[in-house]
């Protein structure tokens, strides 16, 4: 099974291993402080 790491800034933030091959995409919601932000990540697995 391939496995993946989602980077952001050269720091690894997701790993995980896939049966199949596709498009992922996470979306991520940050409440940690006053200022909400919200992160997309798409891969594609071959």
């Amino acid at each position: 099974m391939p496995r993946r790491r989602l980077r952001e800034g050269g720091n690894s933030r997701i790993d995980f291993v896939t049966p199949q091959t596709g498009t992922y995409v996470l979306v991520v919601g940050d409440y940690t402080d006053t200022t909400v932000g919200c992160y997309r990540y798409q891969v594609l697995i071959q």
